[in-house]
């Protein structure tokens, strides 16, 4: 959430399973994007809920205990990426009936 890098250090950062498990996915975006090179590129493997998807009752019990074993399967790209400027060059969907997703994102500026 606070890496020691410089500004601007990497063409590529790699964010594995991570964005549904740290506290505040949109603050670890940004820290990916500060230490990110103009036109640098994140991939991202990770699960996020579908934006039009209503949350079941079924799906926020179990996220009640996968959110206790870290990691919530309720959230959503597109509030984790809000205010960043960030270019989805790619996106698959992935295992598990695409609830995860293999995204390719490019920096903006």
């Amino acid at each position: 959430m606070k890496l020691s890098f410089e500004d601007k250090e990497f063409d590529y950062v790699v964010l594995n399973l991570i964005l549904s498990m740290v506290p505040d996915g949109n603050k670890c975006l940004k820290e990916a994007y500060r230490v990110l090179k103009p036109n640098g590129k994140i991939a991202i493997f990770d699960k996020f809920a579908s934006d039009g998807q209503k949350e079941s009752l079924a799906k926020a019990l179990l996220n009640k205990l996968t959110t206790s074993l870290g990691t919530d399967i309720n959230r959503k790209f597109s509030q984790i990426s809000k205010g960043i400027n960030l270019k989805v060059v790619e996106e698959r969907k992935s295992i598990f009936g695409g609830m995860y997703k293999i995204m390719i994102l490019e920096k903006g500026d």
